[in-house]
């Protein structure tokens, strides 16, 4: 009871506590999950890829690019195209062939475009890519599509942003002439 009292009247107490715990054989380690977009001939880094004046009906142009691996980690990545500006009707209207490994890896319209890869185990994966207009409605005439190229890594979840992951964009621009 004294001690119960006591406890209640006491405005200050003075205490230390200390606990010690030794782990043993226990390590850290970091590594880098990095990329990058190099061009095949030369091995530069683009930051554009497509830069296309007066694209006609029935046109198309062709771009190399090489996703070379940086860092230590192996990755999975995801090739995707986001309009940015320009005219909705073209954008929609553009079509991507993409080869990758000598085969097809997507084959549609541009806005629709989505391609999950790992990195080959060389740590280098070349893409070829060709961009067609074969459409020829007038309204397309005259217009521009400005676009990018999304490169996601990811080792977990590809939606994940946490973790380890990365992400590149290579800006693009079409413009239609006349015909």
């Amino acid at each position: 009871m004294l001690l119960g009292y006591f406890l209640i009247t006491t405005l200050r107490t003075s205490a230390d506590i200390f606990d010690e715990e030794i782990v043993r054989h226990n390590f850290f380690d970091m590594s880098t999950l990095a990329f990058s977009q190099r061009h095949t001939a030369n091995g530069t880094q683009p930051t554009q890829l497509f830069n296309v004046f007066q694209l006609q009906p029935q046109g198309y142009d062709i771009e190399a690019i090489r996703i070379k691996k940086e860092g230590e980690l192996d990755f999975q990545y995801r090739l995707t195209s986001v309009n940015t500006t320009g005219s909705d009707a073209l954008c929609d209207a553009l079509e991507a062939e993409i080869l990758y490994d000598r085969g097809d890896a997507y084959e549609g319209t541009l806005k629709s475009l989505s391609v999950d890869k790992s990195i080959n185990t060389d740590h280098q994966d070349d893409w070829i890519m060709f961009l067609k207009l074969n459409n020829n409605n007038a309204n397309l005439k005259n217009q521009q599509c400005d676009f990018q190229f999304k490169f996601k890594t990811w080792r977990g979840n590809a939606n994940d942003q946490s973790g380890f992951w990365d992400e590149t964009v290579l800006t693009n621009t079409v413009t239609t002439g006349i015909w």
